[in-house]
This record gives structure tokens, sequence and C-alpha cells, in this order.
């Protein structure tokens, strides 16, 4: 099997001696005279099993002998479980991660800028695996690919010091740390570390920044569609179901039916826990997505919620870069059920919304959503008529759908990701803030023309696919173009300029250089065909949503809850991001490969 620009049936055995033993992988030659060493499925900690499950990743213990690190690691429990083409098994040994290294000369002692991926998923899928580092790594950095406790195994709390929860950010915190102890064994540089990651992932690295426990283990941030203040990154006061009721939820489902949270914990701890056990079921529930990150102050992950500890300037120096997709919650619209959409419907969604986000008047909240967006949407059949008309040849998105999902691609990534971004660029000291908006329609695209470019559109050009055109994956054979292969070696050198120089146009790239954002310019990059310099995003728009979370009080320090019903619809659309645009997508035939980049 071909993993990014390399064949392994070209490779070669390579050792390297780590601090806790040496590892055994494969030097593959890349295109057009390059190698790079690939070391996949290195554990960083040790298996979070039965006492030590749903408590704090424990540093791995060393080994005697050479391990064999050629075939990628266990996943981390997930429903649905990997694609089967990915031969991953999913277990709770899951705690493993993949390096990719570009092979040094012999003599040469400089290290290499290191770039750690954090995958994104809901916090329910996805795997370091499904993202090969060769591509970049070709580049002159190290790529550190990691899996991390996902689901209710990851993010299970009691809301005490029985299980506080955040063992998913705590595992990563965990991998950066072998990084910080091993990475030089690799050739990279401990000392400058950017750490990036999308929708989930996005907003991980968004909350390590602002983490007082991953201090120093990084210096750049890269964070892409999700951040710390988007609404479903962190545990609302508002959500219907308290994590602890969750919690003690789930356990009735295995018959853990005590009422002190040790009790219950121990009680959880030897269950058969994986994705053909019994809670199964219950993870695939719609209507209960409440497990999330959460603040809290026994772990002291997230001390509080971001909101706060930004306006207390408490964040990680380091420099940082934010975007999206134009259409991020579009591919949500390619599920035939949510296209027929009645405005009763409609409007009941929006209200659910708001009653989960606002504190303040959320009837009110409401009804200033449905008069900005659904007043103004497209029913499907105009959907539909108009995908008709659209002509792929000319390159434009003719039709700009204003649709409930607009709505939420403003309120639960735009907006955020701008006031965020605005946050940290009134701080001083705490590292320059670059803005982009990622506009480029791949030209082989099969969803509809009106779902632009939706979440996860960006990742197979972060990740150099459209540079190996000829390869197959899972009995696909892609069709990128040439077209592709530009925007794609645009967005590589930017992101891999940021990790080497702390800057992404430390020279102009195509006569374009990408300038900082800041409060009185409001630059931003737009990434489309060529690269263009913009000011102030949605400038009216984000005013809107500043205005709105302000007067009814979702950027408030600590609101207080507010009674609501437990019948709420909008968590299987929002909480679960990657995974419900993955099954969307399924049903619209969505191309294979872009299925999986879109998971994570």
């Amino acid at each position: 099997m071909c993993l990014g620009m390399a064949c392994d049936c070209l490779a070669e055995d390579v050792q390297v001696t780590t601090r806790l033993g040496i590892v055994r992988g494969r030097r593959v030659s890349t295109e057009p005279s390059g190698s790079v060493d690939m070391f996949l499925g290195i554990p960083y900690a040790q298996p979070p099993v039965g006492s030590h499950r749903f408590q704090r990743p424990r540093q791995s213990r060393a080994w005697a002998g050479v391990r064999d690190v050629t075939s990628f690691g266990a996943a981390c429990p997930q429903l649905p479980a990997p694609p089967p083409c990915w031969h991953l098994r999913a277990e709770e040994d899951c705690l493993n991660l993949n390096v990719y290294s570009p092979t040094v000369r012999e003599g040469k002692s400089s290290l290499l800028p290191v770039m750690v991926w954090i995958h994104g998923g809901g916090y329910r899928l996805g795997s370091g695996a499904y993202s090969s580092g060769i591509p970049l790594a070709s580049r002159g950095v190290v790529v550190v690919t990691l899996n991390y406790r996902m689901d209710a195994l990851g993010f299970l709390s009691t809301e005490d010091d029985a299980c506080p929860g955040n063992f998913g950010l705590l595992d990563q915190i965990m991998a950066l740390q072998w990084v910080r102890d091993n990475i030089d064994s690799f050739h990279g540089n401990p000392n400058q570390v950017t750490i990036f990651g999308s929708s989930a992932g996005g907003a991980s690295v968004s909350l390590l920044r602002l983490s007082p426990l991953a201090a120093g283990l990084f210096n750049t941030t890269i964070i892409q569609s999700g951040v710390s203040l988007s609404p479903w990154a962190v545990g609302q006061a508002l959500d219907p179901v308290p994590p602890a009721q969750w919690a003690r939820r789930l356990a009735q489902k295995v018959g853990c039916t005590r009422d002190r949270s040790q009790a219950l914990l121990t009680c959880l701890q030897p269950c058969q826990w994986t994705t053909s056990s019994t809670p199964a079921p219950s993870w695939q529930k719609r209507r209960s997505n409440y497990i999330q990150t959460r603040g809290e102050n026994i772990f002291g992950v997230v001390p509080d919620r971001p909101v706060q500890l930004l306006r207390n300037g408490v964040a990680n120096d380091a420099i940082s870069v934010r975007g999206f997709t134009r259409d991020e919650y579009s591919s949500f619209m390619l599920d035939s059920s949510l296209l027929d959409f009645s405005r009763r419907r409609i409007e009941e969604f929006v209200r659910q919304l708001a009653q989960r986000s606002f504190p303040r008047d959320p009837d009110t909240a409401a009804s200033a959503i449905i008069n900005h967006y659904i007043s103004q949407a497209k029913s499907a059949e105009q959907l539909r008529e108009a995908d008709r008309g659209y002509s792929s040849t000319n390159g434009a998105i003719l039709v700009n759908t204003v649709t409930p999902f607009q709505a939420l691609t403003d309120f639960y990534i735009v907006a955020p990701t701008m006031i965020e971004s605005q946050a940290v660029a009134k701080l001083s000291g705490k590292g320059r803030v670059y803005l982009y908006q990622f506009s480029y329609r791949a030209t082989h695209y099969s969803v509809p023309s009106w779902a632009g470019i939706p979440h996860g559109s960006d990742l197979p050009f972060i990740f150099g696919t459209p540079l190996h055109m000829e390869e197959e994956q899972c009995g696909f054979r892609f069709n990128w173009t040439s077209s592709d292969v530009a925007v794609s070696s645009n967005v590589m050198s930017l992101w891999t300029n940021i990790a080497k120089y702390g800057n992404p146009t430390p020279t102009p790239l195509n006569g374009t250089r990408w300038t900082p954002y800041d409060l009185q310019g409001q630059e931003y990059l737009d990434i489309g065909t060529s690269l263009t310099l913009k000011a102030r995003l949605k400038e009216d728009l984000i005013q809107f949503w500043t205005n709105l979370f302000h007067r009814h009080g979702y950027l408030d320090p600590h609101p207080s809850p507010v009674n609501s019903s437990n019948k709420l619809f909008l968590p299987a659309a929002v909480t679960v991001l990657s995974g419900w645009s993955v099954l969307a997508i399924i049903k619209s035939n969505f191309r294979l490969h872009v299925l999986f980049f879109l998971w994570q």
C-alpha cells in the first residue's frame, strides 16, 4: 500500500534509539529523489485499561530489545469503526503516535521543526493513522500524528474528584511531553514545535493554547475549523444533560447503578468496553452527545471557561493561525432529511439552539437569528433547481445559499474564530495572529454546487493528497487536476513555513505576503486558486453575532443553568461535526478519499 508520496515496495529498515528503547521503522523513497523515515504505532503512554480507565495517562514504560514500529497501532474505540480498508483495529490500548522524519544526511547535526497533528471527529471519531505525514515531511519538517481517548472513554465526567474528565486532552498533553523528550532522536527540534488540528482537533489545539498544563510544549498553533469559543468545543452550563447525569445514564446501561461517584467509577472500570460491547448502542444515541471537554480545576487542563481565560490573559505564548472553510456546515444539507426541513421545523431547530446557548432571553435571540437568516433561506426545491444550472467549468459557485446551516457555520465556527482572534490580538506578548478562509473548490468534487466548500474540504490540500494523483486508496483512484496540485503546494508551503520560520510568507508566495491580523487592518488570507490578502472578513455578520453574544449572555464568564427540555435536536447536528459530515456525505456518494479526510 502506498502512503502519501511514497511506496513501501521501496522501503528499507531504519533504527532509532529513543529514551525508552530502540524502534525499527521504515525508510521510504519520495519524489523526486528524497526519502522519509516512518515510525508507526509508537506507544507514548501505558494502556489506559482496568483500574487505569478514566484516569490520567501514565508515561510509557521502557522496553528491551528492538521494537517493531512498521505498522499502525490500534485506533481508539469509536463508532462507526475505522473503515475496513485501513486495516486498523480499535481497542483501548491505543495511545500511540506516528513519526515521519525526512532522512537526514550523515554528519548533518541541525534539528528540524516539528509539526504535531491532532485529528478531529467530534471527540468521537478518528485516528492519527488517517493522515499521512510523508508529503509534509518531504518539505523539511518532522511530522507527528497521534491517537487520544474519545467519547466516554476520553471525556466521561462525574464532575468531581472521582472522574473529572478531559482524559483525551490529557492524552494529547502526554503525547506532546513524549515529543519534548524524544523527538530529537528523530532529528526533530523539541524547542520548535507546531501543533495543528481541524474541527475537534482545532478546538483541542485552541484549548491547549489556554491550558497551563501544556505550557512550554509548543510555540506555534494552527487552529482549523473550530476554536475554544465554539459552542461544541467545551460543555456548556446550559446543556440539558449535565456531564455527571449523563455519566450515570451511561453507567445504568451496563448495570452500574451506584450513587456515589467513586463507587460508580469502580463499577465502570472493569466493564468490557469495545465497539461491540453493551455500551455501544448508547454511544450511537443522537440525543446523548454530552460527552465533551469541560472546564475543571481538579486536573486543571481547562481551569475555567475559555472566554474567562482569554479575558484574564491566560494563554501560552505562541504564534497562532486560525481559519475555516467558506461553507463549513453545508455538508449537513447533503442529508436529504435536512434538505426537506419545513419552515416550522427550521424555526424549532433554531429555538432549541438558542435555549442551549443563550442564558438571557433565548427566545429573543432565536427570533433575531430567524429574521437574519431563515427568512432569506431558499427552499430545497430552489436549491436543487439552482444546482441544475451550475456549470463546473466556469469555476464559480453560482448559488450562495443562505440557510439555517449558514447560520450554524457563522455561529459555531466563523464568529467564535473571529472573536477569539480579536481577543488574542489584544493580548500583548502572546504571539502574532494570522487569519485565513479556505475558499477553493476542488474540480472533482461530486457534492452539489450549492454546498460550496464544506467542512474538511481543506484537509486533502494540507496533507498533499493532490501531489500523488496516480495513487489508489481503498479501491478509488484520485482525479486531481493541476489546479488542485498548485493549491495544495501553496497550502503546504504556508503551513510548513509557519512551523519553520514563525511566518507563513517569510518571502512572498506567488506574489503575496500574508500579514498578521490586528484590530486595525483586520487582514486575512483568502486561499483559493490564488492567494489573496483581504480585510474585514464578514464584518457585518461578525458584528451581528458579537452583539447577539453579548446581549444574550453567550460570552458571560459563568452563565447560570436554565430549565430546558432534554429533547434537544441540536447536538446530533453540531456536536459530532465531522462524524455526521461523513454520514451525510456517504448518502451523497461523495468520493471516498475526501470522505477519509472529512473524518478528521
